[in-house]
């Protein structure tokens, strides 16, 4: 529970400190969505029902899900630092005059370093509680279905904001995520 409320009120913190014009109580992202607050239901059950029948979780486990979670917040809150006023919780489809394309910093490991952070986040914490089927559940959904969508749009409008510079940059770093080409205008 610790590591899941430091999560939002670090998200909450990072949008303030980055972006602090788009910051609201959404930046919590508490309200994200019901397949989010399914997900966390689902863990919370895995988690009740696995203590229940198996009480012992491994401490290499708990490990690599802790390690996961931090490598995650990094990536994520370095990204979003990073990015300042670019960075927001919602896919921009206007181009607006502060907005540069940044591919420095933890832009040049990968072109979406925040979904990277979430994704080692969200994992590690079903990794942590010892949720083997969430833990599947949650890359499984996070890749195929969040990801691979909002990237794909999200591309689709750099593409239009920053032309041959952004298809330059897709060519030169690469996405983060696997499984996951992206937009491109080329077959």
């Amino acid at each position: 529970m610790y590591i899941m409320a430091s999560f939002h009120y670090f998200e909450f913190f990072a949008i303030g400190i980055s972006n602090p014009e788009s910051l609201s109580q959404d930046s919590f992202l508490l309200n994200h969505s019901v397949a989010y607050w399914t997900a966390m239901f689902a863990g919370w059950g895995e988690y009740l029902l696995r203590t229940h029948f198996y009480p012992d979780t491994s401490v290499t486990i708990m490990i690599i899900g802790i390690l996961l979670c931090i490598s995650g917040e990094v990536f994520r809150k370095l990204a979003m630092w990073h990015a300042g006023t670019g960075f927001t919780h919602l896919v921009a489809f206007r181009k607006n005059k502060s907005h540069t394309l940044v591919t420095d910093g933890i832009y040049s490991i990968c072109r979406h370093p925040a979904y990277l952070g979430f994704f080692l986040f969200s994992v590690g914490t079903q990794v942590l509680l010892g949720n083997y089927i969430c833990s599947i559940a949650f890359a499984y959904v996070c890749i195929f279905h969040f990801f691979k969508e909002r990237i794909y749009e999200e591309e689709r409008y750099l593409i239009s904001f920053f032309g041959h510079q952004y298809i330059q940059y897709q060519k030169d770093v690469p996405i983060g995520l696997p499984f996951i080409k992206g937009f491109t205008l080329q077959p």
